[in-house]
């Protein structure tokens, strides 16, 4: 006898069982043959921070350092610290700036042996700074750092970095006022129709370099358009890398001394004169 059955009542065939999702606990991926943790994935090279060398200042108190003895050179124990200190994150841009500037100017006093900071410990900082920071602000760095030892060796020994050996007078002096601005010292050169003579930062050599050139024009207050007595041709500055400027045969003003205070200090107020 057939067995005529409503296959809308009969039981659906049994399903395959499912695969359970295995969850894995936190914690390091482990190697398949000697079970110790992978190293971290690393980043291609060209993902890396490329190194970038530190600035090498050059000048007339360079020269002097070489010729004076090395603090080095004297019995000193170098600045050894080999505790660990709690890390720091230095994220800020000014930041990262000032510990570049001080890393540059503690290089070059390195160089002269004067310091006795451990070399290997600010080049590794330097490794870390450097790459960080735009080539603009590293520019900016660096001719501050020349403006600082320039500013010492004229402070020690004025003369010492006078822009006006490098470029003789051939002409009336001119005075000027060395606190002026880049821009209003260019813009007179443009009216009364003298030179200038400049430190100027050449990226390709990493750089100040002295340079005597004749105005020619300004564009857009950020450019200055002149020829260029040491190349022998028309060339275009830009004003962000010029350091010291002067002019040819310049004559710094003199600016008259404030009249001292009974305690000593260099202003009066008005009415207290006498």
């Amino acid at each position: 006898m057939n067995d005529h059955r409503d296959p809308r009542s009969s039981p659906p065939p049994p399903s395959a069982p499912t695969a359970k999702a295995t969850v894995k606990a936190p914690g390091p991926v482990l190697g398949p043959r000697d079970n110790q943790p992978r190293p971290p994935p690393t980043k291609d090279k060209e993902d890396l921070p490329k190194d970038i060398p530190t600035p090498v200042l050059r000048g007339r108190v360079f020269e002097i350092l070489d010729q004076a003895t090395g603090r080095t050179e004297m019995p000193a124990e170098p600045l050894l610290f080999p505790y660990e200190s709690d890390p720091v994150a230095i994220t800020a841009t000014e930041h990262k700036a000032a510990i570049a500037l001080a890393g540059i100017l503690a290089f070059n006093l390195m160089r002269h042996s004067g310091s006795r900071l451990s070399t290997h410990a600010l080049e590794g900082v330097m490794r870390r700074i450097l790459p960080t920071l735009r080539p603009r602000e590293l520019m900016e760095i660096e001719i501050e750092a020349y403006e600082i030892m320039a500013w010492l060796g004229r402070s020690l020994r004025p003369g010492i970095d006078d822009l006006s050996q490098d470029t003789p007078q051939d002409g009336p002096s001119i005075p000027y006022d060395p606190e002026s601005a880049k821009i209003d010292l260019i813009q007179r050169a443009l009216d009364e129709g003298f030179d200038l003579t400049m430190m100027y930062y050449t990226g390709g050599r990493g750089e100040m370099l002295a340079r005597r050139v004749t105005p020619r024009g300004l564009v857009a207050e950020k450019y200055l358009h002149a020829y260029c007595h040491t190349r022998e041709e028309v060339r275009v500055f830009r004003l962000s890398r010029i350091g010291r400027i002067m002019p040819v045969g310049g004559r710094p003003i003199e600016r008259p001394e404030l009249p001292k205070a009974k305690n000593g200090s260099q202003w009066v107020l008005f009415g207290d004169e006498d």
